[in-house]
């Protein structure tokens, strides 16, 4: 499955890295920073937030907005307070064909949820929300980790087991 990550701090590493764990996914992390890129892609490092920890081979990192197009899912894991200014930048690249995965928490200064944010931005319905009382550094040391999925389609919710298959991450889910 071709999954791209919107976020390579340190919950979107770590995410990536995990899913990058099951063979049958193919993960791309973006980052704006084109050192961090070399930094993934030729070392399979993030030193800034996981010092003296590999990433995964297999875990590619990009900088070009338009890579997200191939995906056919998206996890999106930003600040919530720089959430709006990026998801402008992939808007355009990002269809109502791809599953979106939320991850950014939080309420945006005019009252809207990131979910309303992003239907309206997205303009779709396929999107999913993914929360849980987690942390990166545990993920990152594979213990683990139990997350809810939020959904409202249940080809979404399949699809979204299926990536996770065989990490340390376990799911439950409500609509």
């Amino acid at each position: 499955m071709n999954i791209f990550i919107i976020g390579s701090g340190t919950f979107g590493t770590a995410i990536a890295n995990e899913l990058a764990r099951n063979k049958d996914n193919e993960v791309i992390i973006f980052s704006r920073s084109e050192i961090k890129k070399k930094e993934i892609n030729n070392f399979h490092t993030n030193e800034k937030y996981f010092p003296e920890k590999k990433l995964n081979d297999s875990l590619i990192c990009t900088n070009q907005y338009s890579d997200v197009q191939n995906a056919a899912i998206v996890f999106i894991v930003l600040p919530s307070a720089s959430i709006v200014e990026n998801l402008k930048l992939f808007s355009p690249y990002i269809s109502d064909k791809q599953v979106i995965v939320n991850l950014s928490k939080g309420i945006l200064t005019n009252g809207d949820t990131i979910i309303e944010f992003l239907q309206k931005e997205l303009v779709s319905n396929n999107i999913t929300t993914l929360k849980g009382p987690s942390f990166a550094v545990e993920i990152m040391r594979r213990a683990d980790t139990l997350m809810t999925l939020g959904y409202l389609n249940e080809k979404h919710k399949q699809l979204i087991f299926k990536i996770f298959r065989n990490s340390c991450i376990y799911l439950e889910a409500t609509k």
